[in-house]
Parts: C-alpha cells; sequence; structure tokens
C-alpha cells in the first residue's frame, strides 16, 4: 500500500492523510519526512487530539485512532512519526 501512497511523498503534494478505520485527519503531507525507513513519517500530528499515545517501551509511544482504536504506528522522539500505510487514507 505505501507504494501508492510514495508518490505523494516523493513528488510533496499536498494531501491530507486520515486514519483508515475512524476517518479521523491526522496527518498533512507538509509535515511529511524524507525517510529511507519504508515508513510514512510525519514531525506532527494534524490534531493531536486524534491520536492517542500509550506508552511503548522508554522512549517510544503507541500511536492508536482515538475514534477507533487501531493501531496507526508509533512516535518515536518528539518529533517524529512512524505511521503504517496501511493505517491512512488520503482524503485529498
Amino acid at each position: 500500500y505505501f507504494e501508492q501512497l510514495r508518490p505523494i511523498f516523493r513528488e510533496k503534494r499536498p494531501a491530507i492523510f486520515a486514519t483508515a478505520l475512524g476517518g479521523l485527519p491526522v496527518f498533512s503531507s507538509e509535515d511529511a519526512l524524507d525517510l529511507t525507513s519504508g515508513w510514512p513519517a510525519f514531525r506532527r500530528p494534524l490534531a493531536p487530539d486524534h491520536i492517542i499515545l500509550k506508552p511503548d517501551g522508554d522512549t517510544a509511544f503507541e500511536c492508536l485512532c482515538a475514534r477507533s482504536g487501531a493501531h496507526l504506528g508509533h512516535r518515536v522522539s518528539e518529533d517524529y512519526y512512524c505511521i503504517n500505510a496501511a493505517a491512512l487514507v488520503v482524503l485529498q
């Protein structure tokens, strides 16, 4: 699925990403990071209250959709969210 999203990241096209199950807008392509990890990554969420952060280890937090409770990925540091592409849909 990330292969379908990859052009949006590579070409810096404007897009809003929502959670696939809950439909909450969570990230903007303007905040996308150019990483080679193979996972979509973002600096910050659009609406922090749309993501529940659950401690997962010493420094990471699991990211959950505030509406559905579905796993989205992890906040690896204060300014780095690594998200599962299958957990996102493109709104625009």
